[in-house]
């Protein structure tokens, strides 16, 4: 894609950001995305997001990596990288 970018998601982005995690997870409500994404944020060493960006600048994709320690599935220990 000409003129896209990536660029690492933050407190600014928190509506476009529960926006696309809605798209993905539409069974948690936008209020309960917000949530997670305000608990991400005050915990960055857990959680990083990133955006793909079109050439004017809107948020048409999303990737988040994390550092899990609750059951994930298909795996034997903890924690785990999780994208």
């Amino acid at each position: 894609m000409t003129g896209s970018a990536v660029r690492r998601a933050t407190k600014d982005d928190l509506d476009v950001w529960a926006s696309l995690r809605h798209q993905l997870w539409p069974h948690l409500s936008l209020e309960e995305h917000r949530a997670e994404i305000t608990e991400a944020l005050a915990q960055p060493e857990k959680l990083v997001a990133f955006f793909c960006l079109t050439a004017t600048g809107n948020a048409i994709g999303l990737a988040e990596a994390s550092v899990r320690s609750d059951y994930v599935n298909g795996c034997e220990t903890s924690p785990v990288a999780f994208l």
